[in-house]
């Protein structure tokens, strides 16, 4: 079998061959190392090798180099022994006369010398004995020293120290002359039987280097057949072992070949050098893996050079493994399995079952260990000696090509980060271009900070500017967000960069305490690392903020910031100059013409606060107390609607000192006569009834929209009834509505000077809605698109869902299930299946398109406010399904029932507007009385007054439509927190006569408030991943406006400190789940025994939280 290794130079000359010396061939690489020094292996050879340069000359005599030169020297020729007597009689027949002449062992060992140079030691041995000694086989077995064993390249046959006739033969160090080989105390069929019969004649010795260790074990094996081996045989062996001996310094001693030092060297990118050298490593040693190592003894780091990687990997010290302690030890390390070493680390060291082996190569300069690692001999299964010694010879080469290819890659890496910077000094030249030609900011900034976004390669990116006042920062270019974001000046990480004017380079933004979390919340985005960089303008002032997030290959870096700073001074300067230009435009604008005037107007893309900004200017240019625009409505020429109202302080009081008095004398105004009548569950009137308020008034607006001539009416005994009125006409002289103006303060009655100045202003009024129908109908037009897409004119009056919104068995599923998400599913189809699932369409017949328009016209008028929008109006409707569903309780209501507590609970919200400006004259307006519910319910019924969206009209019955009217108004009434306690009190007196609450029209509201309530916050009831995320706001909601002092123990004071206020507002979200939540789902479950599992997540919730806190 031939060795895996060929260490012998190949040279045209055996006998005058010059031999490289490692540490020659080591400082031939200077030119290519990091540093001017040779490397030195920490690996101790037993025998090292001899510095003459002719390893034999001692060891020929001159009668043999003289026969040398007369005659060819031939290699012996290889034996074939058979069977049969007549060979057997041949080989006996065979010996010379002189068995063993001095000269012919001579030119015997000077064979096996002169040709060790370019072929293997054991090979040699065995071709040679074999044919001198006439024998059948012959195994020549190296001492591993490192692993205690005996290995025979020929055969793969491995015979550990002491075991069976070689293993004696090592450990006694006699020659072994034997006649029958099982008759020897040391036979060992195990091993012994795997080379020879058991009945074979054996001749076993050891060879010794020249301290006389045991350097290998040669076995000679003749058949039964032959004469055994005799004293002159054993004479020739010891002549042998005398000169194996002498000569040992050269003859176990492998030298790699010049080729194999020439393929070592290499000069490439270090990952590409990794790479070639590991993969060279592993065929040479024939072994699974190679790798190459690097401890700094100093900074005790330790790093692994990784193929394709421009820098090494670190390597915890204390995870280093076997690697780590032979660096840090400056040890050779040789193991059959890894595992066996104390240092082993599964997560370095891999397979344990494997064999290592480690040479570390010492820096004299620096304190540097580099070490070459080997895992994994293939054949035989550990590393040999020889291993070891041409490992040893190669490190230092192997280490100063490493030094040069580093060399090699801090140029590249140089070159490619000059390349960068001009690339990106380019991009800031073009930048700085772009910006000098462009005046609008509006549309020069997303293109500005997109360009931004390359040049430091960051996933996203902000700009805040700060507004006028200096008291807020709004986004003027958002990134991944739909909507621009406002904040104040000193909020977060950007608020302390536009208050302080430091650059802030967070490597990870959740670590920081100023970063604020809800952004990524609400937008599931994961922010981690972030760059702000302050922009100054001409006074250097800080006028915005630069935000970069989120590095796409790393962190930021100095050069970033750097970058980014350049960046903005362009950005400021750019800045400046488009305010500098507006301002110039607002000044031209303000000496324009009244008609230029008004286009500008007409150009606003809020047409209602227009209108309001319109009226309420007129009202103080006239002196009127009150200003009302009405508007027509287009289907029914004869009917208007109030578009916009406007009263001074004075009227306004005045307005709701008599909006009381009406109410004491049951004299309301129509809409409000509406709800007012309903919760209070009287007979309705008929619509003409209704419309009565303010008679006068609205005659006047219907004849001036009739007669499309301005009217002015004046009373001398009650001037608070006075007013002008003007049409106000389209530009193809249709009317379109008109404007009133009423009380005139400053004087007893209006004047015709007022009805000019009024008609003035009505001619704003036409141009600028004029413009918003326009928009109407866009929109208008953009909502009949939908419809058309979703249904054909033959589906739009079908009470049945058509196939375009049906959904999936799996989504259905989902669509039941409490771990539900709105944002998984199309709105539509989800609302439709609601009404599906419940079984109210087709029991109630109501159109796909009148259904359609209807979800549409909600999902406009829904306000982003979280726990008031259009997600949390679908999250209720969704856990009404769920619990009548999964609860299995929805036969217990009629569909009208369903219908009724579905439209609540997509409508309990419309509307929605939490601004004080809003809030305060709608709890004047209302006593302070569910002012919010009574709001939504106004919207509400201002959607259902549209045909197209009217869901009630299939309820053909006042009596009917009433009822439903009823049902719905008290549903949304019965959200306002402030009634919570007021309804679970009533639900534990009724079920004093009706546990089931399932008697009478009284009860049966009552039971669907409950229900609805449920739905309100039933967040809390979901599992805990959802409930987690929506705790605070839930109870914040509920401290702001819910009853706090029906609850036990709660105590809201005024903490200065933030841990107090962290503390108070824990114990106030428990107060709110224990003393308002869990109340409400026990009223239902006391009804509902099914829906028990809801309660529990709640109290496995509040485990969860309290687990958290502690």
């Amino acid at each position: 079998m031939k060795s895996s290794h060929n260490w012998r130079p190949q040279t045209a000359n055996s006998n005058n061959s010059s031999i490289i010396s490692p540490k020659q061939f080591s400082n031939s690489l200077r030119p290519y190392a990091s540093t001017n020094h040779s490397f030195v292996s920490t690996f101790n050879d037993s025998v090292p090798p001899s510095p003459t340069a002719d390893q034999f000359t001692p060891a020929l005599s001159r009668k043999l180099t003289g026969k040398r030169s007369s005659h060819n020297i031939t290699k012996p020729n290889h034996l074939e022994f058979a069977t049969n007597f007549e060979k057997v009689a041949y080989l006996q027949n065979s010996k010379p006369k002189h068995k063993y002449p001095h000269h012919s062992l001579e030119k015997l060992f000077d064979d096996i010398a002169s040709n060790s140079f370019d072929q293997p030691l054991n090979k040699l041995a065995e071709e040679y004995l074999r044919s001198f000694f006439r024998v059948e086989n012959v195994s020549f077995f190296h001492d591993i020293s490192s692993v205690s064993s005996l290995y025979c390249p020929s055969n793969s046959v491995v015979f550990p120290h002491g075991s069976g006739l070689i293993g004696y033969c090592h450990f006694s160090r006699k020659i072994l002359n034997i006649k029958c080989a099982n008759t020897h105390v040391s036979f060992s069929p195990i091993y012994d039987g795997k080379i020879c019969q058991a009945n074979s004649r054996l001749l076993i010795f050891p060879l010794f280097d020249y301290q006389g260790h045991v350097k290998s074990v040669v076995q000679m094996i003749r058949p039964a057949s032959l004469p055994s081996f005799d004293d002159e045989d054993e004479k020739a062996i010891e002549y042998l072992q005398n000169k194996f001996q002498i000569y040992s310094r050269w003859l176990f001693q492998p030298i790699p070949t010049e080729s194999t030092f020439t393929e070592l060297v290499l000069a490439q990118r270090l990952g590409d050098f990794v790479e070639s050298m590991t993969t060279k490593l592993e065929r040479i040693f024939n072994c699974r893996t190679a790798e190459i190592w690097e401890f700094n003894k100093e900074e005790q780091e330790i790093h692994m050079f990784v193929p394709c990687a421009s820098m090494p990997l670190p390597i915890p010290l204390a995870d280093s493994g076997v690697v780590g302690f032979a660096l840090s030890n400056a040890t050779t390390i040789s193991l059959i399995a890894s595992n066996m070493h104390a240092a082993y680390n599964s997560r370095t060291d891999g397979n344990g079952e494997q064999s290592v082996l480690v040479v570390p190569v010492k820096d004299p300069v620096c304190p540097r260990v580099y070490g070459l690692v080997l895992r994994g001999k293939r054949l035989p299964h550990f590393f040999t000696d020889t291993d070891e010694k041409i490992l040893a010879k190669i490190a230092s080469v192997v280490v100063a090509s490493l030094n040069s290819s580093e060399v090699v890659e801090r140029s590249f890496q140089s070159l490619e980060d000059s390349m960068r910077a001009q690339k990106r000094l380019q991009s800031l030249l073009e930048v700085a271009e772009t910006l000098s030609g462009q005046l609008h900011i509006d549309e020069l900034i997303p293109s500005i900070m997109t360009r931004a976004c390359d040049l430091v390669k960051a996933d996203r990116c902000s700009l805040f500017m700060v507004n006028e006042t200096r008291e807020k920062l709004t986004t003027s270019f958002h990134g991944g967000l739909s909507n621009a974001i406002e904040i104040p000046i000193n909020a977060g990480i950007v608020g302390y960069t536009a208050t302080t004017g430091q650059i802030l380079n967070i490597k990870d933004a959740y670590e920081d305490p100023r970063f604020n979390r809800a952004t990524d919340l609400s937008t599931g985005y994961r922010t981690h690392n972030l760059l702000c960089v302050p922009i100054y303008d001409d006074k250097n002032e800080i006028r915005g903020v630069t935000e970069m997030i989120n590095k796409i290959d790393g962190v930021f870096t100095k050069e970033d910031e750097k970058l980014i700073q350049v960046f903005n001074v362009f950005v400021g300067i750019s800045i400046e100059n488009a305010r500098l230009y507006r301002a110039s435009i607002d000044l031209s604008l303000q000496l324009r013409s009244v008609l230029e005037i008004s286009q500008s107007i007409a150009q606003s893309n809020t047409i209602k606060k227009l209108s309001e900004d319109i009226l309420k200017n007129s009202r103080k240019v006239i002196g009127a107390g009150r200003a009302m625009i009405f508007l027509t409505n287009s289907s029914e020429f004869d009917k208007f609607d109030i578009f916009a109202i406007d009263e001074d302080i004075e009227a306004k009081m005045r307005r709701v000192k008599q909006a009381n008095e009406q109410a004491a004398a049951g004299k309301l105004g129509a809409r409000r006569a509406l709800i007012h009548k309903m919760m209070a569950g009287g007979d309705s009137k008929t619509l003409e009834e209704l419309e009565k308020e303010d008679y006068e008034r609205n005659q006047a607006v219907s004849t001036v929209i009739s007669t499309s001539e301005p009217l002015l009416v004046n009373k001398n005994d009650d001037p608070n009834e006075s007013m002008i009125i003007s049409p106000i006409k389209g530009s193809d002289r249709s009317m379109m509505g008109a404007v009133l103006m009423q009380w005139k303060k400053r004087e007893t009655l209006f004047n015709t000077e007022d009805l000019k100045m009024l008609e003035s202003f009505s001619v704003f009024l036409s141009i600028s809605l004029e413009r918003s129908r326009m928009k109407a109908q866009a929109v208008f037009g953009a909502m009949e698109v939908e419809l058309r897409q979703t249904f054909n004119e033959s589906e739009r009056k079908l009470p049945d869902t058509t196939e375009k919104l049906f959904v999936t068995q799996e989504e259905t599923k989902l669509m039941v299930s409490r771990s539900f998400n709105s944002i998984d599913f199309d709105e539509f189809k989800l609302i439709f299946s609601f009404f599906d699932l419940l079984g109210v369409r087709p029991a109630i017949p109501i159109p796909n398109e009148t259904l359609y328009c209807f979800i549409y016209q909600l999902r406009d008028n829904m306000s982003d406010t979280f726990l008031h929008n259009w997600d949390h109006a679908r999250d209720t409707a969704q856990f009404l399904v769920h619990m009548l569903v999964n609860g299995q309780i929805s036969k217990n209501f009629s569909p009208r029932e369903k219908f009724v507590m579905l439209v609540s609970c997509l409508s309990h919200d419309v509307g929605y507007n939490d601004r004080s400006n809003i809030i305060i004259p709608l709890n004047i307006l209302h006593n302070n009385k569910s002012s919010i519910e009574s709001h939504h319910i106004s919207t509400l019924i201002h959607i259902i007054a549209k045909n197209q969206c009217n869901v009630f009209s299939v309820f053909n019955e006042n009596r009917d439509l009433e009822e439903v009217w009823r049902q719905v108004v008290n549903l949304i009434l019965g959200t306002d927190m402030t009634l919570h306690f007021n309804i679970l009190d009533a639900a534990n007196e009724a079920k004093l006569q009706d546990r089931q609450l399932s008697r009478g029209p009284a009860n049966r509201l009552l039971l669907m408030k409950l229900l609805i309530k449920a739905c309100d916050i039933s967040a809390l009831a979901r599992p805990f991943e959802y409930a987690d995320k929506v705790k605070d706001c839930i109870s914040d909601e509920f401290y702001k406006c819910g009853d706090m002092s029906r609850i036990a123990g709660v105590r809201i004071g005024n903490s200065k400190t933030k841990d107090n206020e962290e503390r108070e507002k824990e114990a106030n979200f428990f107060n709110f789940v224990i003393h308002v939540c869990i109340p409400i789902f026990k009223e239902i479950i006391s009804i509902f025994p099914s829906l028990k599992y809801l309660i529990d997540q709640i109290h496995s919730n509040m485990d969860k939280w309290k687990l958290s806190i502690e």
